[in-house]
Formats: structure tokens, sequence, C-alpha cells
């Protein structure tokens, strides 16, 4: 029976399309001309504003789509060699820094000194 279930969720689950991908930057270091490798996106200014730190960052429109489309961004710390910890994050699409990058600023609390990975859950696009 049990082996009947797997098979059918298995099977389900194949059948399904998937919704959402997933799409990271690399590890950047949250300071002005910092850049990942894995998207392209780059960090354009780094403000202190009270607790928070204000990071503008240029992201490739190719990688993520219409902002309007992007369903979450998750923002991670490096912590150690592996570690990983959630951060938590207010962010906001501004104005597009020029003709291939749109502008994304994010809000984060003072643990926001360690390099960063940016995740964006954006709609599954046709291959």
């Amino acid at each position: 029976m049990a082996c009947r279930v797997l098979l059918l969720v298995a099977t389900l689950g194949a059948a399904l399309p998937l919704l959402a991908a997933e799409v990271a930057t690399d590890w950047i270091e949250p300071r002005a001309g910092s850049a990942d490798a894995a998207l392209g996106a780059e960090v354009r200014s780094v403000e202190r504003e009270g607790e928070e730190l204000r990071i503008g960052v240029a992201v490739p429109k190719t990688q993520v789509g219409e902002p309007a489309q992007v369903e979450e961004i998750v923002v991670v710390g490096r912590r150690g060699e592996g570690e990983e910890e959630s951060l938590p994050v207010r962010y906001r699409w501004v104005a597009d820094y020029d003709r291939d990058h749109y502008g994304l600023v994010l809000y984060l609390g003072r643990r926001a000194e360690l390099p960063l990975r940016i995740y964006f859950k954006v709609p599954d696009r046709p291959q």
C-alpha cells in the first residue's frame, strides 16, 4: 500500500508544472562595488540609517524578469564556513539604475555586515 501511495505522489509531482523557481546571487560583500558572478548583481550603495543598513543593489533584468513578478526575496548572511543565517529584510524596487538593471533597496538590521546572498523566488520560465 505504501509503495502505491509513494508511486502516486511521485507520478503527480512529475506531472505538475513548477510554479516558481529560485534564483540566487553568489556571496556579496555589503560594500559599494561588490558584485557576484552568478547573476551579475552589484552593490551600488551602502548607508547606515539608525539601526538599519540600507543597501542599493543593481539586479540584471535578464535574471529576474519583472520586479512585480518576484514573489519573495530572502537574504541570508554567511557566519562561518557553510553556515547561513536568515536575515530579517524589508525591500523595495526603485527606478531602474540603467537600461539593463533594476534598482533594489534592501533594509537590513545590524547583522548585515556579513557577506550576503540574495534569493529571488520568481515564476518559472519556459526553457
